[in-house]
């Protein structure tokens, strides 16, 4: 019994060693990468010279709004659009953006329902020409489902905001036009 008993103590500490061996190379990664993430936010502030007064860092992404300077510059950890700088005076709109698809089934009454399930939710920024840049705040595949309304609410304080930015920059503009 007791032989057991050791054998089963031995083999719960060799897990939990594992376990707490694994967790502490996750973390070095997340560390890893969000130093990466910080030199290129630093890089683009510094190449543009901007000084954000509004900055916020997530796990995937960093954003910042330089509101003097008129410009929202992010970084993120997706290939497809690794960073941007947008000028705010390019910009006509700012909306919520959400990606997914929309399931409709029919219920034994024959009444049509549908459910939404979205897997990335952002920031349309809706610039002159028609260009269209869609800025990620949530993806299920990089922050997870559970980050998905924590992350939702953040991207619509972001597109608050920048909306706000966008009036101040127009009303300027109508200012040095008049």
């Amino acid at each position: 019994m007791l032989h057991t008993l050791l054998i089963a103590l031995a083999t719960i500490g060799s897990i939990a060693a594992i376990l707490v061996f694994l967790m502490s190379i996750t973390r070095r990664q997340k560390r890893k990468k969000m130093q990466h993430l910080k030199a290129e936010f630093h890089a683009l502030l510094e190449q543009y010279q901007l000084h954000p007064d509004h900055s916020q860092f997530f796990e995937h992404r960093i954003f910042g709004l330089d509101s003097t300077a008129g410009v929202f510059v992010f970084v993120q950890d997706d290939e497809a659009l690794p960073q941007a700088v947008i000028h705010l005076a390019e910009v006509q709109d700012c909306k919520l953006w959400k990606d997914g698809v929309e399931i409709k089934h029919k219920n034994g009454k024959q009444k049509e329902t549908s459910e939404e399930y979205i897997s990335a939710i952002g920031l349309s920024f809706h610039r002159k020409g028609g260009i269209i840049t869609n800025v990620p705040v949530y993806t299920e595949v990089l922050d997870g489902i559970l980050e998905k309304i924590p992350l939702h609410n953040i991207a619509e304080q972001w597109q608050l905001r920048i909306k706000n930015e966008l009036g101040q920059v127009k009303s300027a503009h109508r200012e040095m036009a008049g």
